[in-house]
């Protein structure tokens, strides 16, 4: 049964920044102050530049970097202080360096900012983005819009795979408040179409989509009106027939929500070769609506049963 799998509750302890001073960086400067902020969570800022041969090149370099990253940082700091972690690296391999600081400050999320030209298929597989999301080690925020408050409207992308799952839990946790529209997408099986057959098949489909939907939707009340006293917002479900990334894609633009959240691998679904990215998360991610939080799967938060 996908609704009784084991969960992990979501601690956010630790947000790691990764930025790398594109035009739009401050945006995910600004939404990573934001979260951590409203969640208590300590904020990491990482920057790696590459390698330099002349060592007093080097530390002039990281020194201006971490002095251009503190302004950028104060620039957007409001209200609650945040405990901020400023670090410059000189690294060959941006994406593993991101991945290693991930582990040592035990980030429970990895915020990154939108390229404007990530929506070219051929420019976003094999980037560090692309390389950090599909790694599956952290959930990752990926950062498109300028931050303007809290998240409101939140879109959830729910084929009950661990990942899914996991990336509408911290969502919930990031944004208690906000109204969820969570959307289970499928596809109808073709064989005998237009007869008899078909409409028994369609009927008998679209009857077990919705029993897990309802249940898992009972399932998630419960649980957020048990855990989260702050949480007073709606959850809703909806059922489509269709694909996926083009139904999520639509309501997100629709409702304009401000984030909209997948799992990296889904149950179903083809991924293509050499990205281990499912074919929804990666076709979201070439032209996303607004802010995308993606997750994989539990590993490294603590157990609880559901």
């Amino acid at each position: 049964d996908a609704l009784k799998i084991n969960i992990e509750e979501i601690f956010m302890k630790n947000i790691l920044l990764a930025t790398d001073f594109t035009p739009n960086s401050d945006r995910a400067i600004a939404r990573a102050l934001r979260l951590a902020r409203e969640t208590g969570a300590s904020l990491y800022v990482l920057h790696v530049t590459p390698p330099y041969p002349l060592k007093k090149l080097k530390q002039s370099l990281r020194e201006e970097l971490q002095t251009l990253i503190h302004k950028q940082v104060e620039a957007q700091r409001f209200g609650k202080e945040v405990k901020t972690y400023v670090n410059v690296v000189q690294a060959a391999d941006i994406f593993n360096e991101i991945l290693l600081h991930a582990h040592s400050t035990k980030a429970d999320l990895i915020v990154m900012g939108m390229h404007s030209k990530t929506k070219l298929q051929d420019f976003f597989v094999g980037t560090t983005m692309e390389r950090v999301i599909r790694s599956g080690i952290k959930p990752v925020l990926v950062v498109k819009n300028p931050t303007t408050g809290g998240y409101q409207k939140v879109v959830s992308g729910i084929d009950y795979s661990p990942g899914s799952h996991a990336a509408f839990r911290m969502a919930k946790d990031i944004a208690p408040r906000a109204d969820f529209y969570t959307i289970h997408a499928y596809e109808i099986p073709h064989y005998a179409e237009r007869t008899y057959k078909y409409a028994v098949s369609k009927a008998l489909v679209e009857e077990r989509h919705q029993k897990d939907m309802d249940k898992f939707l009972k399932n998630e009340t419960s649980y957020f009106k048990k855990n989260q006293e702050n949480g007073d917002g709606k959850i809703v479900g909806q059922l489509a027939a269709g694909k996926p990334c083009k139904i999520l894609a639509k309501k997100a633009k629709g409702l304009k929500a401000g984030l909209l959240t997948i799992g990296a691998h889904g149950e179903t679904g083809f991924i293509l070769p050499g990205t281990k990215l499912g074919g929804t998360a990666l076709e979201i991610l070439f032209d996303p609506p607004c802010d995308v939080l993606v997750a994989n799967n539990w590993k490294d938060m603590s157990q609880i049963l559901v």
